[in-house]
């Protein structure tokens, strides 16, 4: 049997109770609410292609590509799912260029070395993080907003 990976970029919330992701997501809610969190044991249903699925307060409501959503219990979604690499805005700006001229991940890497890329900061950057650096090339990347 083949192995599959998934390859495209989800975005994820975890399911707290709260009013306001129940009227974000337009949860169903099956039982009264009080103090903002829905009351236990409520029933809440999310609406998905399938149609209506349960949904619990810690379960994560994941949003498809194309604006498909569905819930992921906690467990599942820990062994499934993990967060993009977060990197520095300046190895975002390398990773753009080097892609803009269609160059190959080892050719971006070498050419951080060899050209002794931007300043010493930024290549210790890529030599201490080169596992990251290769996530962030293939996998896509969230960019560090304290850089």
């Amino acid at each position: 049997m083949a192995k599959y990976i998934k390859t495209a970029v989800t975005e994820a919330e975890q399911f707290d109770g709260s009013q306001q992701l129940v009227d974000k997501y337009e949860i169903l809610v099956g039982s009264t609410m009080f103090n903002g969190y829905v009351g236990e044991p409520s029933l809440c249903y999310i609406q998905t292609l399938e149609g209506n699925l349960r949904i619990h307060v810690g379960d994560w409501i994941a949003t498809g590509i194309n604006g498909e959503r569905w819930a992921v219990a906690d467990e599942i979604f820990k062994q499934t799912y993990s967060k993009l690499t977060v990197i520095p805005q300046i190895v975002v700006s390398f990773i753009e260029a080097s892609k803009a001229e269609s160059a190959s991940l080892f050719e971006a890497i070498t050419l951080a070395y060899e050209k002794h890329w931007y300043n010493k900061k930024d290549m210790t950057w890529v030599r201490n993080n080169q596992d990251e650096f290769a996530r962030a090339w293939l996998d896509g990347y969230q960019i560090d907003n304290k850089s």
